[in-house]
């Protein structure tokens, strides 16, 4: 989903909009800039109106008319009689006030522009399971939210999403609910829920306990929260996966553990999950180059989960693998993740051949 801030006064003073590119797509535009070209691919359009001047509000009242066929949002200081005129003169009917909590303004944005989430998915997906895809998504943004605005983590309430998931692992199967989550509109948010059903459904395989089991789902959920601190543009279009642009995403696993370190809420290895999931056995991974014993095996289970979503998803610099392609890109990387564990993964995945046939045709 696309933001548009129309604005007037420097962009580096907008401290409360520009934390939407961490949540959404999100370009500024200066009043003076408006035009039917300039705000045609917005979904949601925020007109700032701090340090607002008259020259540039007559020409955003030029183009009024046209600013009525977008979801409109003025954000003015409700003590501030001159930006509420403002936004009243230009008959702008959602008003938030810019003091007011981020979470207000992300869920009035999301309810304006944001496509429904159950609306994409297949007409005979199960009720029960659609229940458990909105509320795990739900966590998931308050899990992302948390994080931006060092909120208290609702780890309690993401524990029992993660209990309804894995009930769902046990009853559905794995492939009900990727085939499921594929149709989610946001990559970033599809990655952390089908890590989670991975990693819950590996767990299960390796006949772990259910409270074992439940921690790897909301470590799945909880694994890239260091990815909350990114412009959204980055996430979900890096342009030089060999470049700059890679070096900042890597650097998420090291932004999540700096959110999480001081969150008393979370056990050590949530955190150790979110820290090291990107390490490997061979001690080739980051962020810091750990190897062998030194990694927990939640932490493997996770990079497991991780690693075998990575290859099935499309990304802009490469095309998706099929689960047998993943699969066998996978086998060659004997010394980098824990091989009792692949065998179960593999194995588990295989003997479903046909299903994931079927599921990958569907979601493609």
């Amino acid at each position: 989903m696309k933001v548009t801030v129309i604005h007037s006064g420097p962009v580096e003073n907008l401290t409360f909009c520009r934390k939407l590119d961490l949540f959404f797509s999100t370009c500024f535009l200066k009043m003076s800039d408006v035009s039917p070209l300039s705000v045609s691919d917005a979904d949601v359009i925020l007109v700032e109106f701090a340090d607002a001047q008259d020259c540039d509000l007559h020409k955003l009242r030029e183009h009024r008319e046209f600013l009525d066929f977008f979801p409109v949002v003025a954000v003015v200081d409700y003590n501030s009689r001159r930006e509420c005129f403002q936004a009243d003169a230009l008959r702008m009917m959602n008003v938030f006030d810019r003091s007011d909590r981020l979470s207000k303004v992300l869920s009035l944005i999301k309810r304006l522009g944001a496509p429904d989430l159950l609306a994409a998915l297949p007409e005979d997906t199960p009720d029960e399971m659609k229940l458990i895809y909105k509320q795990a998504n739900a966590h998931l943004e308050a899990f992302h939210l948390a994080a931006v605005t060092d909120e208290a983590i609702p780890i309690e309430s993401g524990r029992e999403v993660a209990s309804n998931l894995l009930t769902i692992l046990q009853t559905n199967g794995i492939l009900a609910w990727i085939k499921m989550v594929k149709f989610h509109h946001n990559p970033t948010y599809a990655h952390s829920l089908e890590v989670a059903g991975f990693a819950g459904w590996l767990a299960c395989q390796l006949d772990w306990s259910e409270d074992d089991c439940l921690q790897v789902i909301v470590g799945g959920l909880l694994h890239d929260i260091g990815k909350s601190r990114i412009p959204q543009d980055l996430l979900d279009e890096p342009t030089d996966p060999d470049g700059v642009e890679l070096n900042l995403v890597q650097k998420h696993a090291q932004l999540g553990y700096e959110i999480l370190k001081d969150r008393f809420e979370l056990d050590n290895e949530t955190k150790e999950i979110v820290y090291f999931h990107h390490e490997m056995l061979d001690g080739s991974g980051y962020p810091i180059g750990l190897s062998g014993e030194a990694i927990n095996p939640k932490v493997r289970v996770i990079t497991i989960a991780d690693l075998f979503t990575t290859l099935t998803e499309e990304r802009a610099y490469k095309p998706a693998l099929s689960h047998r392609e993943a699969i066998a890109s996978m086998n060659k990387m004997y010394r980098k993740i824990d091989q009792a564990f692949y065998a179960a993964f593999r194995y588990g995945m295989l003997s479903h051949s046909d299903d994931v046939r079927q599921a990958e045709k569907i979601a493609s």
